[in-house]
């Protein structure tokens, strides 16, 4: 197993939060940069103002891995506040199509939260491909409670796949697949122009 972790980069298609902490921006065109962090800072973040969820895309860099992809885990690092604090999920666009994650009620202190994608939701049941997570974007939804509020200060998301290894018997390449159509543990050789599994 290999993990890829993949941070936001540029805007995606939607900006809608309402604040950006600090406000060195306006219109929203740099939510993505108040998110971006390897290590969550907690003083850049965006603030939803609505009763109803309001949400951000982000662009994420191009991906490096190589192999079978098992799942992608979104992870958000949130806050509540005030009397009532608000709700988040994870969001997701892939293809055409924008997938909102599992609702979560937010703690008064920071807390990571994260949510597991095993399929592409957007061609369910196909397995995720490469070409899906190259233009993949993540973000997330916030809505605060009346007398509340809504916060994030990091969003990103790992890619876990299992790595096809190669090696040479008798001088001719042979691979190793651990998993092939979600099957388990595939050993495939060529040996002297005779294919044995």
């Amino acid at each position: 197993m290999a993990t890829e972790t993949l941070r936001p980069n540029a805007a995606g298609d939607e900006n809608t939060i309402d604040f950006q902490i600090p406000a060195d921006s306006f219109p929203a065109t740099d939510h993505w940069n108040k998110v971006d962090e390897e290590v969550a800072d907690e003083v850049t973040y965006l603030d939803s103002q609505s009763l109803t969820y309001q949400r951000d895309l982000y662009n994420l860099p191009a991906s490096s891995g190589s192999g079978t992809i098992n799942f992608i885990k979104i992870y958000f690092r949130c806050r509540g506040g005030g009397l009532t604090n608000g709700d988040a999920r994870p969001a997701l666009k892939s293809n055409s199509t924008v997938t909102d994650g599992t609702e979560v009620n937010l703690a008064g202190a920071w807390t990571t939260y994260s949510q597991q994608w095993n399929t592409n939701p957007a061609s369910e049941p196909d397995a995720w491909t490469w070409a899906d997570i190259d233009a993949l974007q993540i973000g997330v939804s916030l809505k605060k409670y009346a007398d509340g509020q809504a916060q994030v200060t990091q969003v990103y998301v790992e890619v876990d796949y299992t790595v096809i290894t190669w090696s040479k018997v008798g001088g001719v390449a042979s691979a190793n697949i651990s998993k092939v159509m979600t099957v388990p543990k595939a050993n495939i050789a060529r040996v002297k122009g005779v294919l044995s599994a």
